[in-house]
């Protein structure tokens, strides 16, 4: 019986009388029809040709509306669908809610579309929002991302510059769109635009600090857990040599930018570093720039480090950490001259 529930349900869905669908289910019934999901459609198409074609053509005109999702499926037209995701994302009366779902499931009609997607659901949506004044849940149910022109000439840049970088900067574009839509005041958000005011790397306002300071002294001690735990990704011990500390001091900053806008650094790094050094200072800054000038073709964000002459007196007086992670005897001060021969070494690369 359900079966034939469904063939009334779709009917009176479509537009046609109960009466309509009653005949239908029961022309079917009778003529011991075999129902499957996937022709119930064509099978009732078929009875209301014989009952009137033009049922059979409004029935066609409702269920032949395909929907791209942005999930990449493609579904039935279902208005009952922006009722829901009006109520759910803007918090707008669900008779408001279905107002204006039936106004843009009649213009999609009108335009005798076809083949549609939300993102033209959507714009049909926001133009009946803004005809009556609701501009704040206009903003909560606008689509943010790129026109197709622009992805276009981004992907053309990709023949220039590495490809995963144009990833990341339509990522950015998508959460700078977010961020001037949804999260600032839209008074800020124009100032912002209009250039009165500058908020620097607004694509990260709110899902990460623009830079990110670290401490290369936990590291040389503990050694790397690139996943931060070392569950996933294999651990690397404390650096016993120079070139396997620069190269980890390297590594962390490459990390280390997935969790910022922009920017990562060390401070005191000569200093830090020194108790490593014996007679390889050159080759170990060397396997240091070479290490970041490798992420930075692929990830042009900024690395800096720090190169002190001297440290302030709490950090000076501090037992240096050494080869191995092991704490030594000496204290950071007694690598003065280490530590500025690593200068030396920067300035005349």
């Amino acid at each position: 019986m359900s079966e034939y529930n469904e063939i009334i349900r779709r009917c009176v869905k479509a537009g046609l009388s109960f009466w309509v669908a009653t005949q239908v289910a029961l022309n079917i019934k009778n003529k011991n029809i075999p129902i499957s999901e996937e022709k119930l459609n064509d099978i009732i198409v078929g009875e209301l040709n014989q009952i009137d074609p033009d049922f059979a053509r409004i029935f066609l005109n409702y269920y032949n509306i395909k929907v791209r999702t942005s999930k990449g499926f493609l579904e039935n037209f279902d208005k009952e669908k922006i009722v829901k995701s009006l109520v759910l994302e803007t918090r707008i009366p669900r008779p408001i809610a279905e107002e204006i779902a039936k106004e843009v499931e009649e213009e999609i009609r009108r335009m005798q579309l076809s083949n549609i997607n939300t993102s033209l659901i959507r714009e049909i949506v926001n133009m009946s929002l803004l005809k009556r004044k609701l501009v704040e849940a206009r903003l909560d149910y606008t689509r943010i991302g790129i026109p197709v022109y622009d992805m276009t000439q981004k992907i053309e840049q990709s023949k220039e510059i590495y490809p995963t970088i144009i990833n990341r900067m339509i990522g950015n574009h998508v959460m700078r769109e977010y961020v001037l839509t949804k999260i600032i005041p839209q008074n800020l958000a124009k100032e912002h635009l209009l250039g009165n005011i500058h908020i620097h790397g607004i694509e990260g306002f709110i899902t990460a600090p623009f830079a990110l300071k670290n401490d290369l002294k936990w590291f040389l001690k503990n050694g790397l857990k690139l996943d931060g735990s070392g569950k996933y990704i294999s651990v690397a011990g404390p650096a016993k040599r120079a070139d396997v500390a620069a190269s980890h001091a390297a590594r962390v900053m490459y990390i280390s930018k997935d969790y910022v806008v922009k920017g990562v650094s060390f401070d005191y790094f000569n200093y830090f570093l020194a108790p490593y050094i014996e007679n390889n200072a050159e080759q170990t800054i060397q396997t240091f720039l070479y290490e970041l000038n490798q992420q930075y073709y692929t990830d042009p964000y900024l690395y800096s480090i720090t190169l002190a002459d001297e440290l302030p007196k709490e950090l000076g007086e501090m037992k240096a950490i050494g080869p191995g992670g092991n704490q030594l005897e000496n204290t950071y001060d007694d690598y003065y001259e280490e530590a500025n021969k690593i200068i030396d070494v920067f300035f005349n690369l």
